[in-house]
């Protein structure tokens, strides 16, 4: 019997590198952007990927960001 693998695709709108952030192709609001998300996942399905998982979230502050880091994080909310 043939098994098929299942392929998902977990990419946040920031990228998976800590400084893919500084990328001058990333965009400034691809972690909010409907559009952005959209496009990644549409390139997922291209790439025969058979589920793209969007995580959701509320931005939250950390207090103890370290000197230089993010004090704030946003995420796309899907609901």
């Amino acid at each position: 019997m043939t098994r098929k693998i299942r392929l998902g695709a977990f990419l946040p709108g920031g990228g998976q590198h800590v400084a893919s952030w500084r990328h001058p192709d990333q965009p400034v609001d691809g972690a909010v952007s409907f559009e952005f998300h959209k496009q990644l996942a549409q390139t997922a399905e291209r790439g025969l990927f058979d589920a793209y998982f969007l995580a959701d979230g509320l931005a939250v502050g950390f207090g103890g960001a370290r000197e230089g880091g993010n004090a704030r994080v946003a995420g796309f909310e899907p609901v």
